[in-house]
C-alpha cells in the first residue's frame, strides 16, 4: 500500500510531533528515521542516499515531509555536509523519480544566519558560509532542494520556523532546564538576546498548511509565534514552568572569551560548555516577519507564549512527580 506522507526524522521531536498530528486528522503516515518510532517507521539513513528509491518504491508516498537533519552547534562542517546538504538533495532527487506528489522542507531561521537584523524575511539573503557548520548547512541544503524542485519540477515548499520549544525540545526546553537545575548560567548579557520563539505546534499547523495549499508551491515561509521575546523572558518561564532555579547570566564579552578558549580546547578533544556561534544566536537582536505564511497558507499562531508555558508546567510537573514517586 502507498501512504499518505512519510515524515523524515519522525523520531525527533518535530517529526514526532508532525506525524502526531497527521495520524489524528485521519492520514496514514510513515516514520523514516534511524531510530525507533511511536509510528510505524522504515529505516532512513540519509548518508545512504543508494537506499531511497527502494524506500520509496516500496512504500510509494504520495508526499513527503522532510524534518531531518544533524543538528548540533559542534561538530565537522564535512559530517554536516554529508547529511544536511548531501542528504537532502539526493533525497529530493529520489522523490521526484518516485513522482511525489508535494515535498515540504523543513529548513530554519538559522539559513539565515545568526543575525539577519530586523525585520528579516523570506527574501532576506541566507548565509550560505556561516562559520558554524549547522547554520552553513541548513542554508545550503535549502538551496540545494530548491534547486532540485527548480530541475524537476516537483511540488516543493520550505518552511523556516523559529526556535521551536515544546516537550520534548532539547535546544529550547531540556538544555537550558540541565543548566538551570545546576544553578549554571543560562543567559548570555542579562538576556537581552532575542527570540522568536515557536511553539512545535504552531509549527506542525504550518507545515500541514504547506502539505495543502496550492499556493504553498515554490514558496518559502517563515513561521514563529510572535511577537519576539527578550530571551530572559523565555528562560524565566520556563524555569518557572519546571520549578528551577531562576536563570542566572554571564557578561556578553566573557562569554565570548570562554567560548573562544573552548574552541580551542576542542581541538584536543575537550568539549566545550559554549561556542561563539552560539553566543552570538543567543545575543542577536534580530526580528523575523511572518506575514507571507499567514498571507498564503491561512496559518495564524494558535498556541502564545503563555499558553505554550501553561502546556510545558503540565508536562514538567508531571513529570517530576513520576520522577519522585
Amino acid at each position: 500500500m502507498g501512504y499518505d506522507v512519510l515524515v523524515t526524522g519522525g523520531a525527533g521531536f518535530i517529526g514526532g510531533a508532525l506525524l502526531d498530528r497527521l495520524a489524528a486528522d485521519g492520514r496514514s503516515v510513515l516514520s523514516g528515521d534511524l531510530r525507533a518510532s511511536a509510528h510505524l517507521g522504515v529505516r532512513l539513513d540519509l548518508g545512504r542516499p543508494a537506499t531511497f528509491d527502494a524506500l520509496l518504491a516500496e512504500h510509494r508516498p504520495r508526499a513527503v515531509v522532510h524534518c531531518a537533519a544533524l543538528v548540533d552547534d559542534r561538530g565537522r562542517l564535512e559530517d554536516f555536509e554529508r547529511i544536511n546538504v548531501d542528504g537532502s538533495r539526493e533525497l529530493a532527487l529520489a522523490c521526484a523519480r518516485a513522482g511525489v506528489e508535494r515535498f515540504v522542507h523543513l529548513s530554519s531561521i538559522a539559513a539565515l544566519g545568526y543575525d539577519p537584523g530586523p525585520e528579516a524575511d523570506e527574501a532576506s539573503a541566507m548565509d550560505l558560509s556561516n562559520p558554524t557548520p549547522y547554520f552553513q548547512t541548513k542554508a545550503r541544503s535549502e538551496q540545494a532542494v530548491r534547486d532540485v524542485a527548480t530541475r524537476t519540477g516537483m511540488a516543493t515548499g520550505v518552511i523556516r520556523p523559529g526556535d521551536v520549544y515544546g516537550p520534548g525540545s532539547v535546544p529550547w526546553v531540556e538544555r537550558p532546564l540541565a543548566l538551570l537545575r545546576q544553578r549554571l548560567p543560562t543567559l548570555i548579557g542579562g538576556g537581552r538576546g532575542v527570540m522568536a520563539h515557536c511553539h512545535v505546534d504552531n509549527l506542525v499547523d504550518a507545515i500541514v498548511r504547506a502539505l495543502e495549499v496550492p499556493e504553498a508551491v515554490g514558496e518559502v515561509f517563515i513561521v514563529h509565534d510572535g511577537p519576539h521575546a527578550p530571551l530572559r523572558d523565555y528562560v524565566t518561564r520556563l524555569a518557572e514552568a519546571a520549578g528551577a532555579p531562576a536563570p542566572r547570566s554571564i557578561g556578553a564579552g566573557l562569554a565570548r572569551a570562554l567560548a573562544r578558549a573552548g574552541q580551542a580546547a576542542s581541538r584536543v578533544g575537550v568539549t566545550p560548555p559554549m561556542t561563539p556561534g552560539a553566543v552570538a544566536y543567543l545575543t542577536r537582536r534580530a526580528t523575523y516577519r511572518t506575514g507571507k505564511a499567514r498571507e498564503v497558507l491561512g496559518w495564524r499562531a494558535r498556541v502564545s507564549l503563555d499558553e505554550g508555558m501553561d502546556r510545558l508546567r503540565a508536562v514538567l510537573r508531571a513529570g517530576s512527580k513520576v520522577g519522585a514517586a
